[in-house]
């Protein structure tokens, strides 16, 4: 499946989870976000797409319970 066939949400979600992974975290944190966030940053500058845009905009809303 690729990234784009996954709502911005789902993706969002998706990455801060595997960011809390990578740094050992229970509960999504700042630092989880911001990885997650610089990773879709990145995206954005190679494709410019919107739908990166509107999974960046989805990772501060990232909870979990």
């Amino acid at each position: 499946m690729n990234a784009e066939s996954k709502t911005p949400e789902q993706q969002a979600r998706e990455l801060v989870k595997t960011y809390m992974i990578i740094l050992d975290h229970i509960i999504p944190t700042r630092k989880a976000k911001e990885a997650a966030a610089a990773a879709v940053k990145l995206a954005i500058d190679v494709t410019g797409s919107k739908y990166w845009y509107e999974v960046l905009n989805e990772i501060d809303k990232v909870k979990y319970k």
